[in-house]
């Protein structure tokens, strides 16, 4: 659904070339969360929380690309198995979603600011209006990160705060912001990173 945008966002680590997938699932096991925190075979997954709302799980998937596979996008978006791996299913889900960056904005999502309290926000804008949201949404107090992206939203953006009350504030500020169509608000309840440098951090802003 972004404004001609089409391409994927590649970006490389330690030689090797990847693709961001963001999923989405609309019923996961309550101990989604603690099967990551005790075991994580499925070792493309960087970031899983549970979330309240339209989705009861988000997760940042990093996959390895190849020259031939740039223009696939759709393929990319849905790799066979992906959404099975990452939320720990027998089977697809009936409602999973998967997004795909075609532009990342200030911060890629899910890569550092953590606060007590977060929530990820999926944005549909008016036509035209996708690189104007992006812009604005980013100078949202507590923002942590966003893109434009391909699949049932346009853009995506990850707010934190330290209370739910300045949360709720900043929710509102992001679909007050001009162009915004529509707005699903998922909010976080636990979350696990694949980082634990990132995850002791998060703790320590916590205390």
């Amino acid at each position: 659904m972004a404004d001609n945008q089409d391409q994927p966002v590649i970006y490389e680590r330690r030689g090797q070339r990847f693709l961001d997938v963001y999923a989405l699932a609309p019923e996961v096991s309550p101990g989604l969360v603690n099967q990551y925190r005790e075991n994580n075979p499925q070792a493309t997954t960087r970031y899983v929380a549970l979330t309240t709302g339209p989705y009861a799980a988000f997760a940042v998937v990093e996959l390895p690309v190849q020259d031939h596979l740039r223009q696939e996008t759709r393929a990319l978006s849905g790799a066979p198995g992906l959404l099975e791996d990452v939320f720990k299913t027998p089977g697809p889900g009936s409602g999973d979603q998967t997004l795909v960056p075609a532009k990342n904005g200030p911060r890629m999502l899910r890569r550092s600011l953590w606060q007590e309290f977060g929530a990820f926000v999926g944005i549909r804008v008016e036509k035209g209006k996708a690189e104007d949201v992006l812009r604005d949404t980013a100078r949202v107090s507590g923002y942590a990160g966003s893109a434009i992206v391909l699949g049932a939203y346009d853009v995506l953006v990850d707010v934190g705060a330290p209370t739910y009350e300045e949360l709720v504030d900043r929710l509102f500020a992001i679909t007050s912001t001009d162009g915004v169509v529509s707005t699903d608000s998922l909010l976080v309840t636990d979350q696990w990173h694949r980082d634990e440098e990132v995850m002791v951090q998060a703790q320590t802003n916590k205390a």
